[in-house]
């Protein structure tokens, strides 16, 4: 998006902060905060990666929902919280 490639010309600002800020601050449904090691986690527990540098995988998950990246996220990031 426009958006995320604005954001990436920011110094300081890389693919995590610049998704998060997208998902968080403008709502735009289809952020995937990249390198978030909670994500990465539920996507280890949920058994769709065994190696976090493994993103053509990630990108393959997420490519099954697509704009639903964030909702998905938020989603596995509550999966880290339930029991079980």
């Amino acid at each position: 998006s426009e958006r995320l490639k604005e954001l990436l010309k920011l110094r300081g600002v890389g693919e995590w902060t610049a998704n998060y800020v997208l998902m968080k601050t403008y709502g735009q449904v289809d952020s995937i905060p990249h390198g978030d090691s909670g994500l990465f986690k539920a996507l280890e527990n949920h058994g769709v990666i065994s190696d976090r540098k493994d993103r053509k995988t990630i990108d393959q998950f997420f490519a099954q929902f697509p704009g639903w990246g964030s909702y998905l996220t938020i989603y596995l990031w509550r999966s880290l919280n339930s029991p079980g």
